[in-house]
């Protein structure tokens, strides 16, 4: 018999999940306030001795407030939210099965009441113990005090972690009471029942049982809730309920979101689904029925978004007009660009210059990497920040340099879209003199070069420069050949409105043609100098660009495995090839017997990555940071994700883009490819927290950062600051990290080029997957 932990209503969800995986049930002091479940019992009314389902509908109170507390959501989405990839429509995309009401009912046990014996609640669903994933979880709260005398639960604390086999005994059970406003959250695997009322008074529970979305409801929620009751509720209740749909259709009525039919009241005339607008002769006079969704007005006109779970989300908002063709009013999901593993374009089209997901709330634009997917920014909505996702032109689209046209055209979309932000945010709850500006790889490659970007001083405050790899730098003369090349393959004239007339599938065919050119004959004079015309030459960190803008930087530790441990690359690396691609890099020989010192275990293959991620990674960061915090009036902070994939027996380690998912606080949204199925919820807290923080007021929580000390905060199980983690490795490199000046007469460090231009996928149109980030 083990006790019962106990947590406060104020507890962090982390903290009580542990405990659920280990004990099975936990018991939360103060869930609900008294006066709440009085009303809820004075609505649910009179009731003989026993259970009553369907309290939903029997309570408003019960609907609204006990059944959609904080902590039991978070608990439920963080245990059954569950995720499967699927191939549909050309496209693998993550479908995403939402927790849904399983059960809802109130236990009344009157003086001389037998109790009930023990039971998994997930018997109903068929579960082998056990459990691999749960199939349910429920909260119990205390309407009146429950002693042991009058009905207190009976529980079998960590049984959730028993075989089917084993039968529990009564020396086993552990007697649970409960005060008034108490609560039990229970998971289905851990056996539970109650004791007799062998007094003279009732005790009642008031309760809920949730199930993942694939699993069947216990209580039929569409009948136990009738549908003139449902229409009135909230919809994050309605499609906690069960209405709502999960890729492709699962839960739909006629291929079409339940909710559009419940806020259209039964009329599909009125229906939201896109589908359906095609139909109608007068959009407007659609638009103006569809009052229940959120609208806001902006310059360009009133824009249309939908509830989500609590948080208002505006997708395909354009902020410029589409780069080709006419100004058709569609939705450009991507521009076209090469997948990862290669695939050939992804769902891609010329309508881009759109902004494809604004969440309510300083404002908080993501630059993402070239084929990155969007990603769920609710959390950061809920913590108070509009979290803008932008789409800017990639490939030849964006960065090709032609003899007519502007350069760059990837870098002004995102100005346009900041401008967008700058004039419109406000409709949305954002503040327009907050604006912090992020992005992993590719996207901090676009941070980098905004920092330096005379054109976009004034419209952001913050910057947050997740792993910026280092510069490889073409002139224009570089840029001019590489474009006619691209050109002479396709057979096109030299022009832009030749490249404009060209199927993306060809362009993307071309550029891959140039990449096998110049693997099979390097060419060096393609590397040269920095070549931007709409950046200053010379190195602006010593001017006043970017002197008031606060600074988040940093990168992943083990970040270049994600392209050797899958493939087995890392364990075909000798000394030899060692020896070389570090002479490559530019490390010398002492160097490299520092490495073996500072890595004993590794082998070959191991020091290969840890030297590439110093050198394209680690190294560049903190020479950035040296940089800011010599002459910036603003702060600095950095950080390292030291976070373990547990994936291929833990060789994987804090990869590539791994960080990405504990920034956003949505694990267990795809995630277990690369986290497995119990990733650390406390440290995605933990980041999650930090970068809200940063964004909002420019502290993300741990020391300044100074060229002196370089404190880092290293991200993990167990996060910690420290001092000068790199000390040892930035020595080596110190003679490193050296580019050719403008004329051939200086050298600028890469720190310098970092700031005053765009890094390799800027003109390097051949080699633009492998560089700029299209990873993740």
């Amino acid at each position: 018999m083990s006790a019962v932990k106990r947590f406060a209503a104020s507890a962090q969800a982390h903290d009580v999940l542990q405990t659920l995986k280990a004990d099975g049930i936990v018991v939360i002091e103060g869930a609900a306030k008294i006066a709440t479940l009085d009303s809820a019992l004075q609505e649910i009314g009179p009731l003989a001795d026993g259970q009553t389902f369907g309290l939903i509908a029997k309570s408003q109170t019960f609907a609204t407030e006990l059944l959609m507390n904080g902590l039991f959501i978070d608990l439920t989405k963080r245990l059954l939210t569950d995720t499967c990839t699927i191939y549909y429509s050309d496209d693998r995309t993550v479908s995403t099965a939402e927790p849904q009401v399983s059960f809802t009912s109130a236990l009344f046990s009157q003086p001389g009441s037998s109790g009930w014996g023990l039971r998994r609640q997930d018997d109903c669903h068929h579960t082998v113990h056990p459990a691999k994933r749960e199939t349910d979880f429920g909260i119990a709260y205390a309407a009146t005090d429950i002693t042991k005398d009058n009905g207190a639960i009976r529980a079998v604390i960590g049984s959730n972690m028993w075989k089917d086999t084993r039968d529990p005994t009564p020396a086993d059970e552990t007697e649970i009471e409960l005060k008034k406003g108490h609560a039990i959250l229970c998971l289905g695997s851990v056996f539970y029942g109650q004791k007799p009322n062998t007094t003279n008074e009732a005790s009642m529970l008031l309760s809920a049982f949730t199930t993942p979305g694939w699993c069947r409801q216990e209580e039929n929620q569409y009948l136990a809730v009738p549908y003139e009751i449902v229409k009135t509720l909230p919809k994050d209740i309605q499609r906690f309920v069960g209405y709502y749909v999960s890729l492709p259709y699962g839960g739909a009525v006629e291929h079409m979101e339940p909710l559009d039919f419940l806020a259209a009241e039964g009329d599909w005339t009125k229906s939201n689904d896109n589908v359906m607008t095609e139909q109608f002769t007068s959009p407007q006079d659609l638009l103006d029925k569809q009052s229940s969704f959120p609208i806001v007005r902006t310059e360009s006109g009133d824009i249309r978004g939908r509830t989500d779970d609590n948080v208002h989300v505006f997708k395909g908002v354009p902020f410029a007009a589409p780069p080709f063709g006419p100004n058709y009013l569609r939705f450009g999901p991507k521009s076209p660009q090469v997948a990862y593993p290669p695939r050939g374009p992804r769902r891609a089209s010329r309508h881009w210059l759109r902004l494809p997901d604004a969440q309510r709330l300083d404002t908080q634009p993501r630059y993402r990497g070239t084929t990155s997917s969007g990603l769920d920014s609710r959390w950061f909505a809920r913590d108070g920040v509009v979290c803008v996702t932008i789409n800017y032109r990639v490939g030849a689209q964006g960065f090709l340099y032609l003899d007519d046209g502007n350069p760059n055209l990837g870098l002004l979309d995102q100005i346009a879209a900041l401008e967008w932000v700058q004039k419109n945010i406000t409709a949305f709850g954002g503040d327009p003199s907050e604006v912090t500006i992020f992005g992993e790889l590719a996207g901090a490659m676009s941070v980098a070069t905004l920092l330096a970007f005379p054109k976009a001083k004034g419209l952001f405050h913050r910057a947050i420069v997740q792993s910026r790899s280092n510069a490889k730098l073409n002139s224009i003369a570089t840029a001019k050949r590489i474009g006619h090349r691209l050109a002479e393959i396709l057979g096109i004239e030299v022009i832009w409105e030749a490249i404009k007339a060209t199927p993306f599938d060809q362009i993307l065919h071309a550029r891959a043609q140039q990449r096998e050119e110049l693997t099979a004959r390097p060419d060096p004079a393609f590397w040269g100098e920095v070549a931007l015309s709409f950046i200053p030459w010379a190195p602006t960190i010593d001017e006043d660009i970017i002197r008031d803008i606060d600074l988040l930087i940093g990168s992943n530790t083990e970040k270049t495995r994600l392209f050797l441990v899958p493939d087995g690359s890392i364990n075909r690396i000798t000394e030899e090839m060692l020896s070389a691609i570090a002479g490559m890099y530019g490390l010398p020989p002492e160097g490299l017997g520092a490495y073996r010192e500072l890595h004993p275990e590794a082998s070959s293959g191991e020091l290969f990555s840890a030297i590439q991620t110093d050198w394209l990674w680690r190294i560049p960061a903190i020479r950035f940071a040296d940089a800011h915090a010599k002459v910036a009036r603003a702060s600095a902070y950095m950080y390292e994700f030291a976070g373990q994939s547990p994936q291929l027996s833990g060789r994987l380690g804090a990869l590539h883009s791994l960080e990405i998912p504990f920034v956003f606080n949505t694990l267990g949204l795809g995630t277990e490819p690369l986290l497995g199925p119990a990733p650390t919820h406390e440290l995605a807290d933990t980041m999650h927290r930090a970068w809200v923080a940063f964004a909002t007021t420019g502290d993300p929580g741990w020391p300044k950062y100074d060229d002196s000390r370089r404190s880092t905060i290293h991200f993990n199980t167990a996060s910690r600051t420290v001092d000068n983690p790199l000390d040892k490795k930035l020595k080596l490199w110190d003679s490193v990290h050296q580019f050719p000046g403008y004329n051939g007469h200086r050298e600028y460090s890469s720190v310098d080029i970092i700031l005053c231009t765009s890094i390799e996928f800027v003109y390097a149109e051949y080699d633009q997957e492998t560089s700029s980030g299209s990873y993740y």
